[in-house]
């Protein structure tokens, strides 16, 4: 079982903090979701002229990067934010290929005023648009289960739309299980050939009604069941701790979530 924690839940951690933690709490990887404050980790030097000295201390660590967690979106709403998300793909591209990372994380976005079929044929010409860009880095894209893109059958429906061989999908366990309504196994059944990278998370209802995340096994996701899933079907990819830390500054710090979580895992792996 390949463990992995977005740095989304350590946003305020400089670059060896991550990594001496990561090696400290038994991790093997590291999915960059910004970095010492800052989102855009292209703007950083450890994530541009410094990175080659990047990869060599991951290296050394014996840390992997599966993927790099980008902010681009299929569906936008002007001519602007659709080349915001494109310049975002393409430098989110770059940095992975430049720390071997395999993928880069992308959302739907929001349908707005579009009718569905609309709304899936310009994702699909979007994400296409993104895969190529990435195939020049050696990238696969991946569509997070998130935004108006959660229901799987709708998720599979846009990546069977799209073109381009190196797109697939995150299964974010919480969102078709918590927004959509759907078992465990239903996503599993129609999204199985898109799956390329789990998303790991808990949550639990707040008072005031809305979701929120907790720690593993604290919450109410059916977590032995998605996980005896995924190894029953013999799932091999990388298991990644959402901790939306960054989102929720509320929640336990990372210093209790992370190892929290490679003891939650390690446990059900044995």
């Amino acid at each position: 079982m390949k463990l992995a924690f977005s740095t989304l839940g350590c946003p305020d951690w400089p670059l060896d903090t991550v990594i001496a933690r990561a090696r400290d709490y038994g991790f093997d990887g590291v999915d960059f979701r910004g970095c010492a404050g800052q989102l855009d980790i292209w703007n950083l030097p450890e994530f541009s002229t410094r990175i080659a000295e990047t990869a060599a201390k991951l290296k050394h660590a014996r840390l992997a990067v599966p993927a790099i967690s980008s902010s681009a979106r299929l569906l936008t709403d002007t001519d602007e934010d659709r080349a915001k998300s494109m310049d975002n793909l393409a430098a989110s591209a770059r940095v992975a290929h430049e720390l071997g990372a395999t993928f880069v994380r992308v959302f739907g976005g929001h349908n707005g005023a579009r009718t569905y079929p609309d709304a899936l044929n310009e994702a699909a010409a979007a994400l296409d648009a993104m895969a190529r860009n990435a195939a020049h880095h050696g990238v696969t894209v991946l569509l997070e289960t998130h935004d108006d893109w959660i229901a799987s059958d709708k998720v599979r429906e846009l990546l069977d739309t799209a073109a381009e061989p190196n797109v697939g999908v995150i299964w974010d366990i919480n969102h078709p299980w918590a927004a959509a309504g759907e078992s465990p196994e239903q996503t599993w059944a129609n999204l199985a050939p898109c799956v390329r990278y789990i998303h790991v998370k808990d949550t639990c209802t707040r008072p005031d009604g809305k979701r929120g995340p907790c720690l593993l096994g604290q919450g109410e996701l059916p977590l032995p069941e998605i996980l005896a899933l995924l190894r029953r079907e013999r799932y091999a990819g990388w298991y990644t701790l959402e901790w939306e830390k960054k989102w929720h500054p509320e929640i336990p710090d990372p210093e209790i979530a992370f190892p929290h979580y490679i003891n939650f895992m390690r446990n059900f792996a044995q």
